[in-house]
């Protein structure tokens, strides 16, 4: 498979469906964030040191250097995963990042257009164009606007 080219340093993402997904990720940290996001499926996810059910539509903002790991408890999941470092994000959304640390569970008021928003960041990601960084950055802000 090829990998895609590094659009924006300090930005990557996956997207994944699974159908053997029932068991543990490791338990590990990132020194940027992570934005989860469970399409579909059932997860208990342990954030630091508190652990949360979370199921289809709910998305997880795990801020840097925190513990963190999920236990899939359904075979079938679909998930996308946002991993970025704050240095990408325009300063007008750095107060925004910090008052998502208070309660890292979130449930979009519109799952369509959450999904939306993930799937064009993707697309964006896998583009080779001279607007692809700046895309991403626009998305990434407009997902955390919305949350």
């Amino acid at each position: 498979m090829k990998l895609p080219p590094i659009i924006l340093d300090g930005f990557d993402i996956g997207y994944a469906t699974r159908t053997d997904a029932v068991g543990k990720s490791t338990y590990h940290f990132h020194t940027g964030y992570e934005l989860f996001f469970l399409i579909s499926g059932k997860s208990n996810t342990i954030i630091g040191d508190k652990t949360y059910a979370i199921s289809s539509g709910y998305l997880a903002m795990i801020p840097p250097n925190t513990f963190h790991q999920n236990t899939y408890q359904t075979n079938d999941i679909e998930r996308y995963v946002i991993n970025f470092e704050e240095r990408i994000i325009p300063d007008v959304f750095q107060s925004k990042l910090k008052l998502l640390h208070k309660e890292p569970i979130y449930i979009p008021a519109d799952l369509v257009y959450m999904r939306g928003l993930f799937a064009s960041i993707t697309k964006e990601y896998h583009r080779e164009d001279s607007l692809s960084a700046e895309m991403i950055r626009l998305i990434l802000c407009n997902i955390l606007a919305y949350i």
